[in-house]
């Protein structure tokens, strides 16, 4: 069962949707700008690029039934309870970039019966506007696998860097068998190679916003979920 105590740790890929609009990949200056519910329940992270030359907006979003066991019920759709698990770690790590350790364990060494509805209420009373307006932070962005339009968190935390919560945000130089970096920051042209093509896919059945343009180069992003290799079993409530 889904638990959030105080665990980030993970060397799995965050995922999202990220449109068409091209952005910086790498590590960008950024300011968490808002925290917000939805209409919809999807909870958003609101930030925005605070170096000349990319200044827009950019949008994390986890979907209102990211976290819902019905959405992998089905045998061939397990590998999605893995992927939700990744989600709750990144959701987490960001969190805690905000927040003292004091604060941090009080959000998440208790159980949540309720699940995530639950849970990102107590997000939303605990990562307060006064705990992250005007707090000088860094997002690491990378190209996802072969494209040159989908970006994503590396594989694995740190990927957010704050004054409250430093952390050495670095390019690894680590490749892949092909010679292409992990943490890829450049087009594929860069390496001779050619992109992959077909449009990004939504999470878990949800409608994805339409991207809008700005500086930073990001639309709303929202969590998407590619079949894992060895589905965990499913897991089916928060409480730890």
């Amino acid at each position: 069962m889904f638990s959030f105590k105080s665990d980030e740790g993970t060397k799995k890929e965050s995922t999202f949707k990220q449109g068409f609009i091209p952005f910086q990949a790498g590590i960008s200056k950024v300011e968490l700008i808002d925290l917000a519910l939805t209409e919809e329940n999807h909870l958003d992270f609101k930030f925005k690029g605070t170096e000349e030359g990319n200044l827009g907006n950019y949008d994390y979003r986890v979907w209102a039934n990211a976290f819902d066991p019905e959405q992998w019920a089905a045998p061939e759709d397990a590998w999605k309870a893995k992927e939700a698990e990744k989600i709750r770690k990144h959701v987490m790590h960001l969190c805690h970039g905000y927040l003292t350790d004091s604060e941090y364990e009080e959000l998440t060494g208790k159980d949540y019966p309720g699940g995530w509805p639950e849970f990102r209420i107590a997000i939303m009373q605990t990562v307060t506007p006064d705990k992250y307006k005007g707090v000088e932070s860094e997002l690491k962005i990378i190209y996802k696998g072969e494209s040159d339009e989908k970006k994503v968190f590396p594989n694995f935390p740190p990927f957010i860097n704050t004054t409250k919560r430093p952390n050495n945000l670095k390019i690894g130089t680590a490749v892949k068998d092909n010679g292409i970096p992990w943490d890829r920051i450049k087009p594929m042209s860069e390496y001779g190679a050619i992109p992959s093509a077909g449009a990004p896919s939504g999470g878990f059945g949800a409608s994805t916003p339409a991207p809008t343009t700005n500086a930073f180069g990001a639309p709303s992003t929202a969590a998407s979920f590619p079949p894992s290799d060895t589905p965990d079993k499913p897991k089916t409530t928060f409480g730890a």
